[in-house]
């Protein structure tokens, strides 16, 4: 299925990749890996998400990109963002955010994000 304002069809689990952008000859243009970024510290997912970008995506000849899904306190999400692209060895202006309030926890106001970048970006930081 091909959304109104996204020029590529897109397909899941295809060549080892979580997402696949496809044009219209059913050849790939970018691939995406798919990450949930949700554990107290941050840290767990660090491991998965370094493999990803070094084995799956950032050596691919075509783009490759990581997104997160995460869920946190709105208060300290943009801590947050600095943390994972410091981690990750990703400067701030490249990681693009996009969130949306939900319900409060604890008491708390809560968010939903998607946090993206491009591998490239990220697969030499990497590799060292």
């Amino acid at each position: 299925m091909r959304s109104l304002s996204f020029r590529w069809r897109s397909e899941t689990e295809r060549d080892e990749r979580d997402l696949v952008f496809l044009d219209d000859a059913d050849k790939p243009v970018a691939y995406a890996g798919i990450r949930g970024w949700c554990s107290p510290d941050g840290e767990k997912e660090i491991p998965g998400i370094e493999r990803d970008v070094k084995d799956k995506l950032g050596t691919l000849p075509i783009p490759g990109a990581m997104l997160f899904l995460a869920s946190h306190g709105k208060d300290p999400a943009e801590g947050n963002f600095a943390w994972l692209g410091k981690r990750l060895r990703v400067a701030p202006a490249a990681m693009v955010t996009s969130s949306f309030e939900t319900s409060p926890f604890g008491g708390k106001p809560c968010e939903f994000a998607l946090v993206g970048f491009f591998a490239a970006d990220c697969a030499k930081a990497v590799s060292r």
